[in-house]
């Protein structure tokens, strides 16, 4: 499991910050549609455990770093990940491994 502050054994950190109080749980919101939110990418998994395994793979796997982005690398993971069938992942991660966001893309 991701921890909500520290570091998980794929090397991804976890901090504090987001809406959310931390940034697990901001990753979280992408388990589910949610009508507040309106139109957003939803990861074909419900249980958290599942997420944080492909988001520990994705993370090992590597992936192309965005050039207009650097803190953003589109992983794609050869199989299904999102509901509309995306099979990326897109990690958005700060300086030193800390995850701020993630969620199901299509290649690009």
């Amino acid at each position: 499991m991701l921890p909500a502050r520290g570091q998980s054994p794929a090397g991804l950190v976890c901090t504090q910050g987001s809406a959310q109080a931390n940034r697990v749980l901001n990753a979280f919101e992408h388990l589910g549609p949610d009508s507040a939110r309106g139109l957003q990418e939803v990861f074909n998994v419900a249980d958290p455990q599942e997420l944080v395994k492909s988001l520990h793979e994705a993370w090992l796997k590597g992936g192309m770093q965005m050039p207009n982005d650097p803190l953003v690398y589109i992983v794609n993971m050869g199989r299904s990940v999102g509901t509309l069938g995306e099979r990326c992942i897109r990690l958005m991660v700060a300086p030193g491994n800390r995850i701020i966001t993630t969620y199901p893309v299509f290649p690009r």
